[in-house]
């Protein structure tokens, strides 16, 4: 079966960042991650990359327990995978770590993106100066510091918006369902030829 994807719509899954950490809200799930990871500037370079050839990007964290959260983001879902930090698997025994996925659109993911950092700015660049992986490339004092990654952020989000802008109309708008099994003289069989197949 060919169905038509629904338009995307706004999704609220960015909180504000306090204290040093953050909730992601999928759905009726969430995940805190902490500010060890520069997550404003390498997020954003991740979905410019997602939207610039609409194809799937990884997000990556650390969460309040210690576990890394990876957030693959395909067309139209978030596949979340989390495992201890310096967790090194054998055999099968990954698969016993917990693994989720959410329908949400790539462009609302990224919009919520865009639209949840714009909106608490002071404080994500509070994250940024304090995380742990986040390397100045000058030395500078604290004002100036201040300013200088908040101008950089706004580059990013202004890049952002840009491809959020551009990327829309570029989304397939439909996908072709695999659980349904046709009989070789379907009709939906030749129109499925003219529609591109998408990755999940």
């Amino acid at each position: 079966m060919i169905t038509r994807i629904p338009d995307p719509r706004k999704e609220e899954i960015f909180n504000k960042p306090e204290n040093g950490t953050f909730v992601l809200q999928l759905g009726e799930h969430s995940y805190t991650f902490t500010n060890k990871t520069n997550i404003p500037f390498n997020w954003i370079d991740q979905a410019i990359l997602g939207l610039s050839n609409i194809m799937p990007f990884n997000l990556y964290g650390i969460s309040e327990d210690n576990n890394k959260i990876f957030c693959v983001v395909s067309l139209y879902n978030c596949h979340i995978t989390r495992e201890p930090v310096g967790f090194i698997p054998e055999n099968k025994e990954y698969d016993s770590f917990p693994r989720d996925m959410h329908y949400v659109h790539m462009w609302n993911f990224c919009n919520a993106l865009h639209d949840g950092i714009a909106s608490h700015l002071d404080a994500w660049v509070e994250w940024i100066l304090s995380c742990e992986d986040y390397q100045p490339e000058v030395q500078l004092g604290t004002e100036a510091k201040q300013f200088f990654v908040k101008k950089l952020l706004l580059e990013k989000l202004e890049n952002l918006s840009l491809w959020i802008e551009t990327s829309y109309d570029n989304f397939p708008s439909e996908i072709y369902n695999y659980d349904t099994e046709y009989e070789e003289d379907d009709e939906e069989i030749e129109e499925f030829l003219e529609v591109l197949e998408i990755p999940d």
